[in-house]
């Protein structure tokens, strides 16, 4: 893991999805008004060719982490 305090995260992960190496890099920008979320992961299927089936329910997953991430801050 990587921290780069209020600006960036980043994180290896093993679990019992079907992909290895997996790594994510978490960037905040400030911005007018707010921050911008940069969320980028990368990684090997375990499985040849299941790489893009993986790669949508990862991107879902995040998108909604980073929608609720966007909510909470702007309730605060």
């Amino acid at each position: 893991a990587e921290l780069v305090e209020d600006r960036r995260f980043s994180y290896t992960h093993e679990s019992k999805l079907p992909v290895k190496n997996y790594r994510a890099d978490i960037d905040l920008t400030p911005r007018e008004g707010g921050t911008e979320i940069r969320w980028v992961s990368q990684f090997d299927p375990k499985i040849p060719g299941t790489g893009r089936l993986v790669r949508r329910g990862l991107d879902k997953f995040i998108a909604e982490n980073v929608n609720g991430l966007a909510a909470y801050a702007g309730s605060r």
